[in-house]
């Protein structure tokens, strides 16, 4: 088990100005995987909790997210957040501008393909399945990186860059804590 001083290491959050260097490029070079960048970059999600969110778990009045599920790469099934319970994450209002337009090319791309039914998960192939998480990561993510001229970080790392953010704006930890779904204050202030 890694001691909070360890894992602190290999976290290598973004800068404010290579965050909006990387959601650019994604937007120009990337348009379709955009909103889920977007996302995790906007509310510090976990892959698997992005990948495993639905319509249903968005709240447009009250502007957020329920984090209900998980996508678990290990079993390829979706189960509880990894706290075991769910919890809200804000939007801001770009998220909830990008995530409404989304909501609208959805329903158009669902009339287009004959579909029966709007696709479940908010994030999709085109031919509307549930993203792949590796594919995320080595096809679109790291290429973005490239493209940007963007040091190599994980993508675990957007996460990380969401918080150390809200801590430079002097958000308090404890709503910090609350958003990433950490499951102490203290684990907020060691990573």
């Amino acid at each position: 088990n890694k001691k909070p001083a360890e894992r602190r290491d290999d976290i290598h959050p973004f800068t404010r100005e290579e965050l909006k260097l990387f959601l650019d490029t994604a937007h120009q070079h990337f348009p379709r995987s955009a909103p889920f960048f977007l996302t995790l970059a906007r509310t510090g999600l976990r892959l698997g909790e992005a990948l495993a969110l639905q319509w249903g778990d968005i709240d447009w009045h009250g502007r957020f997210i329920e984090v209900r599920r998980t996508f678990c790469h290990r079993s390829r099934q979706l189960q509880t957040p990894k706290s075991g319970k769910s919890r809200r994450v804000d939007m801001s209002q770009q998220l909830t501008a990008t995530l409404k337009a989304l909501l609208v090319e959805r329903k158009k791309e669902t009339l287009q393909n004959g579909w029966n039914e709007l696709p479940l998960p908010i994030f999709t192939t085109e031919v509307g399945t549930m993203l792949a998480g590796d594919h995320m990561r080595n096809r679109t993510f790291y290429p973005i990186l490239k493209k940007a001229g963007l040091r190599q970080i994980r993508l675990h790392d957007l996460r990380h860059t969401f918080a150390s953010l809200l801590i430079q704006q002097g958000t308090p930890l404890l709503y910090v804590k609350e958003q990433m779904g950490h499951h102490s204050i203290q684990v907020t202030a060691d990573i």
